[in-house]
């Protein structure tokens, strides 16, 4: 989105659903019956691992991404995100990226000549294996 504004002097809301439901086929993930999670925490897949900026960028790269107005975001239960793509929102693009750039970690001097040139994605492992299950109300 921040790169698309920079680009473009247009902001919009992009689909994060459509990448949960759909990058996972630019760099699949294991097989369902593969995926383990750690003990103590619920079973998971697709986007619900922690997904991979490089699938959700690959993605938008190669096939662009729909709006979130158009392709909106749902709670997880209805869509895993391994098995429903939603073909007509994958087939409108309203935003693409040309290319993207990953940075050698713990490399500084890297980072700071990525966030002149454009937006910055930061991936932060978790300390915890998984997160505690928060009850809706």
């Amino acid at each position: 989105e921040g790169a698309w504004q920079i680009g473009t002097g247009e902001l919009i809301s992009l689909s994060e659903q459509q990448l949960m439901d759909c990058s996972n086929r630019a760099h699949p993930l294991p097989a369902r019956n593969s995926l383990t999670a750690p003990d103590g925490c619920p079973p998971a897949e697709g986007a619900c691992l922690g997904g991979v900026v490089t699938s959700g960028l690959l993605y938008v790269k190669m096939k662009g991404v729909d709006s979130e107005k158009s392709y909106n975001y749902t709670d997880g239960r209805k869509n895993t995100g391994q098995k429903h793509c939603w073909k007509a929102g994958e087939n409108r693009t309203v935003a693409t990226i040309d290319n993207y750039t990953e940075v050698q970690p713990g490399s500084e001097p890297q980072l700071q000549a990525a966030v002149r040139l454009a937006p910055v994605a930061v991936v932060r492992p978790s300390p915890k294996p998984c997160l505690p299950k928060q009850d809706k109300d």
